[in-house]
């Protein structure tokens, strides 16, 4: 089952086939994002129960930015209790064989360098990736 995820200020805003649900973002932080991203295990536990094979994540954004769903899933926090979480969420994906679609590839830069450079015999990137962070 394909799940689009976008997080606004309030709701994870969810699309599964045939219908969209919104969930309400509470917690005790004062960020809703932050609180957003400690809910992150339990929904992707929630979603893989219910038989996701593929999360899309999906919202607006800003020029120059990347959408929330994405932010909260692909880049690393400095708070630990907030990479824990992603961490979690991350694993718990991966665990289940879940596709990212719409996910970025979060690079050092000391890494870009040598992701930049052509590769041997390299075949084009797909815009999908099997399982979280493949």
């Amino acid at each position: 089952m394909r799940v689009t995820l976008a997080i606004s200020r309030e709701l994870f805003m969810l699309g599964l086939p045939g219908r969209q649900v919104a969930v309400p973002i509470s917690g005790d932080r004062d960020s809703q994002l932050a609180n957003a991203i400690l809910a992150l295990p339990r929904l992707m536990q929630q979603l893989v129960a219910a038989g996701m094979t593929e999360l899309a994540l999906v919202g607006p954004a800003q020029p120059g930015q990347v959408p929330a769903s994405v932010w909260a899933i692909e880049v690393p926090k400095g708070d630990a209790e907030l990479e824990q979480a992603r961490q979690q969420a991350i694993s718990i994906l991966q665990q289940a064989n879940v596709s990212l679609v719409g996910a970025m590839q979060v690079l050092s830069i000391d890494q870009l360098a040598d992701f930049l450079k052509p590769q041997q015999d390299a075949q084009p990137q797909a815009s999908r990736r099997r399982g979280a962070f493949a």
